[in-house]
């Protein structure tokens, strides 16, 4: 008797998935069900997207700050260079 290792695998396999990370918060289908283009097949948890925009307007504001900083060196630079205190 010979003993052999290996593993199972599906004989189609589909790469496929969310576009966007996080949790699966609820899966409206089971294996083996019909569905048609449109279906709603689950839905994402939208905890990490929350976190996305709230990282995204922190950000935001950060440039922004960034933004106001530089302009003010400017017209600070450019005071500095109309009365030739620069030189």
């Amino acid at each position: 008797m010979a003993a052999l290792t290996g593993e199972f695998r599906a004989r189609f396999q589909s790469d496929l998935g969310f576009r966007i990370g996080g949790r699966i918060a609820t899966r409206r289908v089971d294996v083996g069900d019909v569905v048609s283009a449109g279906d709603v097949l689950a839905t994402v948890d939208t905890q990490e997207q929350l976190a996305d925009v709230t990282a995204a307007k922190a950000a935001l504001r950060s440039a922004e700050a960034s933004r106001e900083q530089a302009s003010a060196n400017v017209k600070r630079i450019e005071r500095l260079v109309s009365t030739q205190s620069a030189c």
